[in-house]
């Protein structure tokens, strides 16, 4: 029998809402995390709005989850 991909993990349609909230994050006391995709993610997509992992430091990060 074949495997057969039940997920796929891909950016949203519209980035729009994400990148502004990335360039607001001295607005916000914390990020959540609840996926290691979801910072894969984010970490990925900070240099398009010309941000780094370092301006994360803004905020205090919680993980949820043991992968995350």
């Amino acid at each position: 029998m074949e495997a057969v991909e039940v997920l796929e993990f891909r950016p949203p349609d519209d980035c729009a809402p994400l990148d502004t909230a990335l360039s607001s994050l001295d607005r916000f006391e914390y990020l959540i995390f609840t996926s290691a995709n979801t910072v894969r993610f984010v970490v990925e997509r900070l240099p398009a709005i010309g941000r780094s992992v370092g301006d994360l430091s803004a905020v205090t990060i919680i993980a949820i989850g043991q992968a995350t």
